[in-house]
């Protein structure tokens, strides 16, 4: 379980978030396995397209480590799919 501490620190080393619009949810895999490939296991997810939700979901579920944020987070019911997605 990631806690804030952990995730702070890890930003920091970090320093840049890939920001990702998908119009298919399985589309988020090749784009982390660059990133991480290439010392970047971060992304936000945006919800500006539906996909998002799921693309958090799956990715959660196949790359664990992977740092994932929810962004474009608008309304309570994007709160709540980005909370249950991981």
């Amino acid at each position: 379980m990631l806690t804030l501490a952990t995730i702070t620190t890890q930003l920091h080393q970090l320093k840049v978030v890939p920001v990702i619009a998908l119009d298919h949810a399985e589309a988020i895999f090749p784009l982390a396995d660059i990133l991480a490939q290439n010392g970047l296991p971060v992304a936000e997810i945006t919800f500006r397209s539906p996909a998002a939700g799921e693309a958090i979901r799956l990715l959660r579920q196949q790359r664990p480590d992977f740092l994932i944020a929810a962004g474009t987070v608008l309304t309570a019911d994007q709160v709540f799919q980005a909370k249950n997605a991981g």
